[in-house]
């Protein structure tokens, strides 16, 4: 064959496919939610296909063995016409209908062929069972009695009429027949009687621990979803919705990618794999995506679920929110590094900067300035007008600092009314004085606090790396005696402390 024949063939048997694909589609049974109505559909359709084989291999049998009249023909092809109406009526969802529609349906058909025909053959008494049994397992438990009772007066009333089809010839009935189909007939209503207690018990456990489950999984404090193989949310409880701000019927279908955050998605897509293996994974930290778009952090945990074969059902995720958790971290991380009050940067935090600052500067043989600022006149703005106009001026300052020095340059406080300012890199000595007296001046601007007018100033200690120390406490310590060297020279200036003369000089 060439080329252009396989293409053709190949292309012909794809186009075949299609529409076998959908037919093959049309003929499975649909699922329902209701899980008491999607068994009785099943039961109904294996009843169905149980009941369409026998009646094809019965149809075949007699065409092949007893290929004259027989009133066996036409009873198989009403009963044919009806299942075939059913297994369709089945697959449009019309459970209730279908059952009474083949219970009622087949048991005329039967009746008619007992009365008419010569009805005490297999075939006959079979079909009555099966639709004793369907009638009690699929309608209700006393159908099947009821059910069992008509058949047996259909059966008692073609005993003594004699079949029209044989024409006046004096049909082989005999009591023993009579009495073998009724008893046929009450232990099939007998029989289901039992089934559908033991069934009814069974049902009812199940249906306990699915109750069971639903609250704990619908209850449960912490928030659970579950995914299918591909990623995709297939159910969640109501402290998921909560927590990812989406209603239960918008959250499922969606997929992993619109609710991980992006720089948290490789992390869970590192872990899928290794979860699909049934390897145990450690509990993780990610962010989640709100239907609002706001963050929220989640602490996870994944684990995949199998089926009875053991192979891979769907991946569950106990998600538990961690975002006070992380605001409380985060609270206590911004307190541990910046002052509550001012917002500058804490003592601990500079402390750390500067120590990391003087190694650095020493490989690099540059210099350090160090400002060690004190505010003059805050305990007479304390005692004048209160502690809280006294934080309040210790704000105004701190932002007026804040303004002054370069962006580079580090400023925290170090406690009360005490801060200082790093100047790394520093370029001259010029440099440093110059920063102090632009603070100075920006300080002693006017200033109101609580309605008044405020006096305020500052007394400044200067001091350089490596000229006055080498070491960052030699540093502080000398920023801190040019401090006090400039308030006992009447404060609101700045001094420079001079190691080599052992002594403090007004610039």
């Amino acid at each position: 064959m060439g080329r252009h024949e396989r293409f053709k063939t190949s292309r012909f048997l794809r186009n075949f496919r299609g529409p076998v694909s959908k037919f093959i589609a049309a003929l499975k049974l649909p699922h329902f939610e209701n899980e008491n109505e999607h068994l009785a559909a099943q039961a109904i359709d294996a009843f169905l296909l149980l009941g369409l084989t026998a009646i094809l291999v019965s149809w075949l049998g007699g065409a092949l063995l007893n290929p004259g009249p027989s009133p066996t023909a036409e009873l198989l092809l009403y009963s044919l016409i009806i299942l075939l109406a059913a297994l369709a009526m089945l697959r449009l969802r019309f459970v209730m209908l279908t059952a009474w529609a083949v219970i009622l349906g087949g048991w005329a058909v039967m009746a008619g062929t007992l009365i008419f025909y010569e009805g005490y053959d297999s075939i006959n008494t079979l079909g009555h069972m099966l639709l004793i049994f369907m009638a009690g397992l699929v309608l209700f438990p006393n159908a099947a009695f009821v059910l069992a009772t008509l058949s047996m007066g259909v059966s008692i009333y073609a005993y003594f009429v004699e079949p029209p089809f044989f024409e006046g010839i004096p049909h082989s009935h005999n009591p023993y027949q009579l009495v073998t189909v009724g008893v046929y007939y009450y232990l099939a209503a007998i029989l289901v009687g039992v089934v559908r207690r033991r069934m009814n018990r069974m049902l009812g456990r199940v249906q306990r621990n699915d109750l069971l489950y639903r609250a704990l999984f619908t209850n449960m404090a912490e928030a659970v979803v579950v995914l299918d193989i591909d990623r995709h949310l297939i159910q969640a409880n109501t402290r998921a919705c909560d927590l990812l701000g989406y209603p239960l019927e918008e959250l499922l279908g969606l997929s992993v990618d619109d609710l991980v955050d992006e720089a948290a998605l490789d992390l869970f897509k590192r872990y899928l794999p290794r979860v699909l293996e049934s390897e145990v994974q450690p509990v993780y930290e990610l962010n989640l995506v709100r239907k609002d778009g706001r963050l929220v952090s989640v602490e996870a945990s994944t684990a995949l679920v199998l089926d009875e074969y053991g192979e891979p059902l769907c991946i569950q995720n106990i998600l538990r929110d961690i975002s006070p958790r992380k605001l409380l971290e985060e609270d206590l991380q911004r307190r541990a590094n910046f002052d509550d009050l001012t917002g500058l940067m804490s003592r601990a935090q500079f402390e750390a900067i500067l120590a990391r600052a003087v190694p650095q500067a020493q490989r690099d043989k540059s210099r350090l300035g160090l400002l060690f600022i004190d505010i003059d006149n805050l305990k007479s703005i304390n005692d004048a007008l209160g502690h809280p106009a006294g934080d309040a001026y210790l704000r105004a300052v701190a932002e007026r600092m804040a303004r002054t020095v370069r962006g580079g340059d580090v400023l925290a406080r170090l406690s009360g009314d005490e801060f200082v300012v790093l100047v790394e890199t520093l370029q001259s000595v010029a440099a440093a004085k110059s920063l102090a007296q632009r603070i100075l001046e920006t300080i002693a601007q006017p200033l109101e606090i609580a309605g008044k007018p405020v006096d305020s100033s500052c007394s400044i200690g200067i001091s350089l790396f490596p000229h006055h120390a080498t070491e960052a406490s030699g540093l502080k310590q000398a920023a801190d005696l040019a401090m006090y060297a400039a308030k006992r020279a009447g404060k609101n200036r700045a001094h420079l402390y001079d190691e080599a003369l052992g002594a403090v000089l007004v610039p």
